[in-house]
């Protein structure tokens, strides 16, 4: 993925950086005294320290609720990354200061990047991370064409990006080559499958042969519409895995796109439970968090009393060996 430093704005730089890292733990407003002894007793003493280590080896050191409430957000204001996150970013490509840069100055309008926020991605690295289809799947394509206007005057990339209809239609236009939809007429649905699986012109579908009709989403009714307007062109490309009656009946034929449409909604039934599964578990592991950071605040609270308790003691002994 290539990289244009020059083009990112307020980028940290080396010797910036330099100096956030060299924080000492003693200030950083968001922890209590007693997480910053804890901390140094595992020879953590400055900001640099805490970044090279992983969540989960804090979490062990630390309460988790301070870790991932307190300390995680103040370092992604630092605009750094934790120890595996850098990693991940690193084997993609992707420098630090590309993958902390704040989606709210990408130059997206106001309410689109409320919505980009709202999605989970609050930076450029998270757009970059993420999956072209998983993107498409989020935003429409006026808006996909405006992430990738944004992240290509950066100098980068999407992950695994593929072309919108609206460019493959601008970039064959330009060269005098009729598109598919052109030349074939078809709906925007079955152009949307065609062109996801690179297949642009009528030469291209020539090329694939009977695959054509194996892309990802095509269904049995799309396949046959395709070879329709395909027979109407005069070219015929046989569908190995036709099980479409070349006559069948008005009634069977909507049978059959109700058929398509079932798989279309089974498919995104499917999404929404992984998502659903998701927030599920972080709302478990939230609720865990909840009961820990009680539990602890009370041995804390017992603790204090007890420490309370035994100043009064030796005062009240002080006292007495006054008394005598």
């Amino acid at each position: 993925m290539e990289e244009n430093k020059k083009k990112v704005p307020y980028a940290i730089r080396s010797k910036t950086r330099e100096k956030i890292v060299a924080t000492p733990i003693e200030d950083i407003k968001c922890l209590s005294d007693y997480s910053i002894e804890l901390l140094k007793e595992h020879g953590i003493y400055t900001l640099n320290d805490i970044i090279e280590r992983t969540k989960k080896e804090l979490e062990q050191i630390i309460h988790p609720a301070t870790v991932s409430w307190d300390l995680l957000p103040y370092i992604e204001k630092c605009r750094l990354l934790m120890k595996e996150d850098r990693e991940e970013y690193s084997k993609l490509g992707i420098k630090e200061y590309a993958a902390t840069y704040p989606v709210t100055e990408l130059g997206f309008d106001e309410r689109f990047t409320r919505v980009l926020r709202n999605w989970g991605y609050k930076t450029l690295g998270r757009i970059l991370k993420e999956d072209y289809d998983m993107l498409k799947y989020h935003f429409n394509e006026e808006r996909l064409l405006e992430i990738k206007e944004k992240v290509h005057a950066l100098g980068f990339n999407l992950r695994n990006e593929k072309k919108t209809i609206s460019e493959v239609e601008k970039e064959y236009g330009e060269l005098g080559i009729p598109t598919i939809k052109q030349e074939l007429g078809i709906d925007t649905k079955l152009v949307y499958i065609l062109y996801n699986g690179g297949v642009y012109t009528l030469a291209d579908i020539i090329r694939m042969g009977s695959e054509v009709y194996s892309l990802y989403g095509m269904g049995k009714v799309r396949a046959k519409q395709l070879e329709t307007a395909l027979k109407v062109k005069g070219i015929v490309i046989p569908n190995n895995d036709d099980e479409l009656p070349g006559d069948i009946n008005e009634k069977e034929y909507e049978m059959l796109k109700l058929s398509d449409y079932h798989e279309e909604v089974e498919e995104r039934m499917k999404r929404t439970k992984r998502l659903i599964s998701k927030y599920t578990l972080l709302a478990k592991e939230n609720k865990k968090l909840l009961e820990k950071d009680k539990q602890v605040s009370k041995e804390i609270d017992e603790k204090i009393r007890d420490l309370q308790g035994l100043k009064k003691g030796a005062r009240k002994g002080g006292k007495g060996n006054k008394g005598n």
